[in-house]
């Protein structure tokens, strides 16, 4: 293992799903803003 990875997998797991949300929003909103083009215009 790697010495400078403190971090337990518990950790890691809550981190990569932090990410997935953070993910799924920018994508929500990157469609959203699309839709609000296609509205507006």
């Amino acid at each position: 293992s790697h010495p400078l990875s403190v971090l337990t997998t518990s950790e890691l797991d809550e981190l990569a799903e932090k990410r997935a949300e953070l993910r799924n929003y920018a994508n929500n909103a990157e469609s959203w803003a699309k839709v609000n083009k296609e509205w507006v215009t």
